[in-house]
């Protein structure tokens, strides 16, 4: 792998920083979100297929599941076989207008134009979005969602999102997954 560290940072948040802001303010532990776009997205994807009680919330906006050749997916399917009853999950996956194979209206005639084409084949970041909120939502217990945010591309997606991931954390809870 070219990148790693997933692990580790995410054994940090579990065993070192939840304990801290538990120590110091009232949390709702069993009510807890977690927003990350771009990589972090593909982070948050991670942590649900690694630790799937460490939060109720998931957030992934526009997440780099094309990463690697799809690595995510070597996580995913163990995820997959294991899930077992008492799984409550809400994921929201999304991706701006322009992350699919259109070009924002500033990039067209831009000089690089077709290098910004070209890459769009490779992170096809909208449709595996999609196709993952599918596939995660066909699994008991989660209840998963993919929303295209028009007019976004992926740096300015990151306001909406953020505030999606916002609405949700603290959305009255109904009964979650299935």
């Amino acid at each position: 792998m070219r990148t790693g560290g997933a692990e580790k940072f995410l054994a940090f948040i579990e065993d070192e920083l939840k304990p801290f802001v538990v120590s110091r303010a009232r949390i709702d532990t069993g009510r807890q979100a977690l927003y990350g776009h771009s990589f972090g997205g593909l982070f948050a994807l991670y942590a649900l297929f690694t630790r799937p009680h460490a939060f109720s919330t998931w957030i992934a906006a526009s997440p780099a599941i094309y990463w690697e050749d799809r690595a995510i997916d070597r996580v995913l399917e163990p995820f997959e076989a294991a899930v077992s009853d008492g799984l409550s999950a809400q994921v929201i996956l999304s991706a701006g207008e322009y992350e699919s194979q259109k070009l924002a209206p500033f990039q067209i005639g831009a000089a690089d134009e077709q290098k910004r084409l070209e890459q769009k084949k490779v992170t096809r970041t909208d449709e595996f979005a999609r196709a993952m909120a599918e596939r995660l939502d066909a699994i008991p217990g989660v209840a998963a969602s993919f929303e295209l945010h028009a007019g976004e591309n992926h740096m300015s997606i990151l306001p909406a999102t953020v505030n999606r991931a916002v609405q949700a954390a603290f959305a009255v809870q109904r009964g979650g997954g299935r």
